[in-house]
């Protein structure tokens, strides 16, 4: 979960903040993996021993083993009133399972019917649902549409806005990931995966005449085997080809300050598993500021549906 927040507007361009929080839940009872998923979780370097110990545990509210509410699923109750409260949208990317997901595990059993699932999710997000893969899919520029491709190729075109003013309608943006909260128990976990080894992205030379792999580079993914670390599947490189190599240091961090330190704490607010959602929260700050208004807000609560032209449209509150 990523909460952005826009801070007050400045002469050199717009400043948001950023709080990220990844939590690591368990679910309480039988539960089952597919041993694809288990398979493609552990190439990612997910930690099972971690899940196990430092899981969160919850049960979902349609359990029959549920004897009252868990605190995981009151924290998330809480968020959802609070984004009602104050107006505050919710913004995913292709995100129909993500949705799923939350509904069933913090708010009830699935609707039985489709309708009653559009229904119940307006209801629950009545300040709109924005999916930022839809939303990139509505321009005429878009070569690829997968999260990873889209934040990098938008963190660079943000980039040039640093030293070129000319064009207000594209302005130039910050965005300050604040220092994560861990508990002592969680900074051992993340101690043990670092002496593993640190694939921190750091300055890059010249690499346009790497090759890389064009079946990636369209869907986000690929059928012939790769290492899923490969540079064949480096965003910056397909991006070195496609844009020519930026004149900035591509790491994961929204400020261009050249003297601002680029310290381990800074870092580490976007290198977690919560990466997805900053990603997205990214994203559309990028869209917002880019897009016609009028036609943003025509676009409120129309998410993708993979292999349909049209998208899934949940009623307006």
């Amino acid at each position: 979960l990523s909460i952005v927040k826009k801070k007050e507007e400045e002469e050199k361009g717009h400043f948001y903040t950023c709080d990220n929080f990844n939590f690591l839940t368990l679910k309480q009872g039988k539960f089952t993996i597919d041993s694809n998923t288990g398979e493609f979780l552990v190439k990612h370097k997910f930690s099972f021993d971690r899940l196990f110990v430092d899981g969160i545990p919850f049960l979902p509210p349609s359990s029959k083993q549920q004897q009252q509410p868990s605190t995981l699923v009151d924290v998330w109750k809480g968020i959802m009133q609070l984004m009602a409260r104050r107006d505050i949208p919710l913004v995913i990317h292709h995100g129909l399972f993500d949705l799923m997901y939350l509904y069933h595990s913090f708010i009830g059993p699935l609707p039985k019917t489709l309708s009653g699932f559009l229904k119940e999710i307006s209801n629950h997000f009545p300040s709109g649902i924005y999916d930022t893969k839809f939303l990139v899919e509505q321009g005429d520029d878009h070569q690829a549409s997968f999260l990873g491709y889209v934040f990098a190729k938008y963190d660079r075109l943000r980039q040039n806005r640093f030293e070129d003013k000319s064009t207000e309608a594209k302005p130039y943006f910050e965005i300050d990931v604040q220092a994560p909260i861990q508990l002592e128990q969680a900074k051992k976990s993340k101690k043990t995966e670092e002496e593993d080894g640190d694939d921190r992205p750091t300055k890059r030379q010249d690499v346009r005449k790497e090759p890389y792999c064009t079946q990636f580079a369209e869907h986000g993914y690929c059928k012939l085997g790769h290492d899923p670390h490969s540079k064949l599947h480096d965003i910056q490189i397909i991006l070195d080809h496609q844009m020519g190599p930026s004149i900035y240091p591509q790491v994961y961090s929204s400020s261009l300050d050249k003297d601002e330190p680029k310290t381990e704490t800074r870092l580490e607010g976007a290198h977690a598993s919560h990466f997805d959602a900053y990603m997205t929260g990214f994203t559309f700050c990028y869209l917002s500021h880019t897009m016609d208004p009028t036609e943003l807000k025509n676009y409120k609560n129309k998410i993708k549906i993979r292999g349909m032209h049209v998208p899934l449209t949940f009623p307006l509150k």
